[in-house]
């Protein structure tokens, strides 16, 4: 036939088509119209191309390339018309419908909703809609339980909500759901308007039903998914939703039609949610979603049952968030409950399963931060009830045996309600059993439902990652982690039970938890703790106050104030110091800083902390002869009722308490009072220990009483040097016996330029005076003498006080002894024609007048002798060595004048140097005087410091 038309044509009217490809013949067709001005162009439409998409070959393929390649030089336009993108698309198609799009713009149309709430309202009719009773009745009925609804889906838009009630009795969520579903699911069988009238299972069989009137049933969105059933199950994506359907179909049918009603719709909002970017909460699978989408019908009441029978049965689970979304997995079976009976062994209690998420665990222990929500440091266990008693008590053991000063709390935690219960008349046992302990048992429990899904999870994690699958073990890992953050969020909204002391506490939730220790539990540990003090009315320091920081700076302030003003003055956080120093408004202490006599009648805490100060050092005292550790004597002031730690409250009344004791405190290191900047450093360092929970003996921290005897020595060496005349100085500046060594030192420097053994070589000078000198000189030659040395020196001296001290303060008694010392050696007779030389040649000598020793002058005076009575030697002016033959005799003598003068440098660099460290303002004379020992025993030293 065709053959036969094509040979009369070319026969009448001549060759037409010369083309045998289609594309070609399209241009020539399009060609010949413009030349007859027919049209300007040809466009061709190809509707309904949905389902050809689906059928296409390559051939076919390249043929609409090449049709569509003709618009780029021809007038030749094609458009095709389809329901379903490329992404739609099957997936053995998908490739070659990408290859052939690559030639094509997509246009996309989509349908409103309102446009296709209108079209489906008219396509169909209720006889006598306005006199229709039994209609009206319906209506009458329906519309006030679903007025919520059609807000949540319109978001009030009236006109959407008008066109909506006029589909009843479909259901507005079917409604909302087929205006959607004319976007995405694109068959010319399976269209909207199909469903509209479809007798089998669309709407119009659904209107033919008297039986749905009967039962008060709307035309749910369950219906949906039976119409559209064939093309989910078409589609490789909705494989794991119709695969589901068919396992579970009977089991769920057999609680009940509804059950099966309610499963539809969650498979439904699973296999549509992929493809919607928009509306997103109207299409996702949870309770509140499903319960809209029954609002008016019979199963509406019975939603959450059915959904929680869905849940428990693991059919269809809740995930964390509550959505009921469905993953498909194609791990094995075996290999899936392999892992998780490794996980439920790892994960066996509350405790391991809040390990997991170290972020809730943190959250959780965070309520108790120190400066944050609670005013004390805390220490915070957690507890498993799934653990067994003996357990139990051997941890809490361990736990409560640690760190006296922090309140201690064991928070129970807990899997399910059941052991929950047994564990509750333990805890209580417990809290008598435990003093001081409080212990927490959380209302919120882990829950059976969740635990098993958090196992899953982690299983199916850990499965994926094993097979390489990093995106879902992460998507799942996620999970598993919101399973306990959920858990932990809603514990802390929900209440507890405390167990203290015997006693039971139930105030609030657990995020309110720090207002009772702070309020009630921390005073009735600590009651001689900070807690007692009480703040002016109105006065509410921050929380931060609490904390650690700034304490050097506190106590510094505090050890070196001098009146009240600079006791009380704080900057920034620390300013509520002020009140330490005040009670009822009056203030504790006096302009000088000392308590005043109505605060040591009362009872602040201020002043129980300096009573506790007392009793301790006193007690050290009589307890430690020689040097005790501050930490160990101040031990009891971490244990309750004081519970001191790090914080600038507690720090302020300890530095406090310790002023009245400054004078009387000495380094071991050194014989002198301890400096403001070293108690400092020692009570910081005490409070970083108590930190810790410890107050344990430490070398860094050890010190002495200074003891009575050594203070009156101290005081009557002062009187007998006359110190004060005689070399200008303060009583103030003499705190110590190695202060008044010091300066004795320097008296015989300055003032009496001879050493002190010198006295006792004066002509006649009385026993008990001689005696009296050689117990002064035995200070200088024992760093630390004893309290029996102290005593037998003290009397000595004491007994020949005004004899002494007109000896002393006698310059030329210095004179006398000295002369009668050098007359004295056996053996030798200076010259009075030497006696400067000699004078001159000791003075060279490498120590300190004071620091001369008897028989290190003796010494030099003998060699200072024979170098003058030697010969040449004297002659050549003492050289050190004879030559080793008489003609370089001369120069022998010339090398030996060099010598010595290089010696007398050095002697003045070294004198140089400690005038320098003399004149040098320095913490205290101690300085001094290690440095000048120093350069006593190392004169190389001295360059070092002319230099600086």
């Amino acid at each position: 036939m065709y053959i036969t038309i094509e040979n009369a044509i070319r026969e009448t009217i001549g060759s037409v088509f010369e083309q045998t490809a289609i594309a070609e013949w399209l241009a020539e067709v399009e060609q010949e119209i413009e030349k007859r001005s027919i049209a300007n162009g040809l466009i061709i439409f190809w509707d309904e191309f949905t389902s050809v998409m689906d059928t296409l070959k390559s051939d076919r393929i390249n043929l609409l390339q090449n049709i569509a390649e003709k618009s780029q030089h021809h007038n030749v336009f094609l458009f095709l018309i389809s329901h379903r993108v490329e992404a739609q698309s099957t997936d053995n198609k998908a490739k070659d419908i990408t290859k052939m799009s690559d030639r094509f713009d997509e246009i996309d149309y989509k349908m409103d909703s309102l446009s296709t709430y209108l079209i489906m309202r008219h396509s169909f009719t209720i006889p006598d809609i306005e006199s229709n009773e039994q209609f009206k009745a319906f209506k009458n009925i329906v519309l006030p339980k679903i007025g919520e609804v059609l807000d949540f889906l319109t978001h009030g838009n009236a006109e959407q909500v008008g066109h909506i009630k006029e589909l009843l009795p479909m259901h507005p969520y079917t409604a909302f759901l087929c205006s959607e579903v004319s976007n995405f699911i694109g068959s010319s069988n399976r269209s909207v308007i199909k469903f509209m009238h479809d007798g089998d299972s669309g709407f119009e069989a659904f209107l033919n039903n008297e039986n749905c009137y009967d039962v008060d049933m709307l035309m749910t969105a369950d219906t949906l998914w039976d119409f559209f059933y064939p093309t989910f199950d078409a589609d490789p994506a909705s494989v794991t939703f119709t695969g589901l359907f068919n396992s579970f179909e009977d089991k769920v049918r057999a609680q009940g039609e509804d059950h099966l009603r309610v499963f539809k719709a969650i498979l439904l909002l699973n296999a549509l949610s992929p493809k919607f970017k928009k509306s997103i909460e109207l299409m996702t699978p949870n309770d509140n979603v499903l319960r809209c989408m029954f609002a008016g019908d019979r199963a509406h009441c019975k939603v959450i049952d059915i959904l929680n029978y869905l849940d428990e049965n693991k059919i269809v689970v809740r995930d964390i968030f509550g959505e009921f979304k469905i993953r498909g997995t194609s791990y094995n079976q075996n290999e899936m409950n392999k892992r998780r009976q490794d996980e439920q062994s790892a994960y066996k209690t509350s405790i391991s399963v809040l390990d997991y998420d170290t972020v809730s665990k943190e959250d959780l222990g965070g309520l108790f931060q120190i400066g944050v929500s609670v005013k004390r440091e805390t220490a915070v266990q957690f507890f498993s009830c799934e653990d067994s008693e003996q357990l139990l008590r051997s941890r809490l053991n361990k736990f409560t045996s640690d760190k006296p000063n922090y309140m201690h709390v064991a928070f129970f935690l807990a899997l399910d309600e059941e052991n929950r219960e047994i564990k509750s008349t333990l805890l209580n046992n417990f809290s008598k059993e435990f003093e001081n302990l409080v212990i927490v048992l959380a209302e919120e429990t882990f829950s059976i439902q969740a635990y098993n899904k958090f196992i899953d999870a982690v299983a199916t994690s850990k499965v994926a990652r094993s097979h390489f699958n990093e995106s879902e073990a992460k998507e799942f890992e996620k999970a598993a982690h919101a399973f306990v953050s959920k858990w932990i969020t809603q514990l802390r909204h929900n209440t507890y039970n405390v167990y203290f002391n015997s006693e039971s506490y139930r105030e609030g939730t657990i995020d309110q938890l720090p207002d009772l220790l702070n309020n009630k539990l921390c005073a009735k540990i600590y009651n001689m703790g900070f807690e007692t003090m009480r703040f002016p009315k109105g006065i509410v320091p921050p929380m931060t106050f609490y904390k650690d920081g700034n304490c050097p700076k506190v106590i510094q302030q505090i050890l070196q104030a001098q009146n009240r003003d600079q006791l009380i003055s704080h900057g920034s956080s620390a300013s509520p110091l002020k009140y330490l120093f005040e009670e009822s408004g009056n203030t504790l202490v006096k302009s000088d800083g000392v308590l005043s006599e109505n605060a040591l009648n009362g009872h602040s805490w201020l002043v129980e902390i300096c009573h506790h100060v007392e009793e301790c050092m006193e007690k050290a005292r009589k307890e430690y002869a020689d040097k005790f550790s501050l930490p160990v004597v101040f031990a009891s002031f971490i244990k309750p009722p004081y519970g001191m730690f790090t914080s600038m409250l507690n720090c302020a009344a300890i530095a406090y308490a310790l002023r009245k004791y400054k004078s009387e405190l000495f380094q071991t290191t050194i014989s002198q009072p301890i400096s403001d900047e070293a108690l400092c450093t020692m009570v910081t360092d005490l409070f970083k220990m108590w930190k810790d929970g410890k107050s344990d003996s430490n070398s860094k921290m050890l010190l002495r009483f200074g003891s009575k005897e050594e203070s009156d020595l101290t005081k009557l060496l002062y009187d007998t040097f006359d110190l004060g005349h005689t070399i200008k100085v303060k009583p103030d500046d003499v705190k110590s016996l190695d202060n008044a060594k010091w300066y004795i030192q320097e008296f015989c420097k300055l003032y009496a330029k001879q050493p002190l053994w010198t006295l006792v070589h004066i002509p006649s000078l009385s026993e008990d005076l001689k005696n009296a000198i050689q117990s002064l000189i035995a200070i200088f030659a024992q760093e630390a003498p004893p309290v029996e040395k102290i005593k037998a020196i003290y009397r000595d001296i004491k007994n020949n006080h005004v004899e002494l001290l007109i000896l002393i303060t006698n310059v030329d008694n210095y004179e006398k002894g000295f002369v009668n010392f050098v007359d004295s050696i056996e053996g030798i007779k200076i010259e009075k024609a030497w006696w400067n030389e000699m004078l001159e040649k000791l003075s060279q000598l490498p120590s300190e007048i004071a620091f001369r020793k008897e028989s290190d002058v003796e010494k030099a005076i003998y060699q200072f002798y024979i170098r003058k009575t030697s010969g040449s030697g004297g002659q050549n002016g003492e050289g050190d060595g004879d030559s080793d033959n008489g003609e370089d005799g001369n120069n022998s003598g010339n090398d030996g004048d060099s010598n010595n003068e290089n010696k007398t440098s050095k002697t003045d660099i070294v004198k140089q140097a400690k005038e320098k460290i003399k004149t040098t303002n320095m913490p205290n004379t101690m300085w001094q005087m290690a440095i000048l020992n120093l350069l006593e025993q190392y004169p190389e030293t001295a360059d070092f410091f002319n230099r600086l």
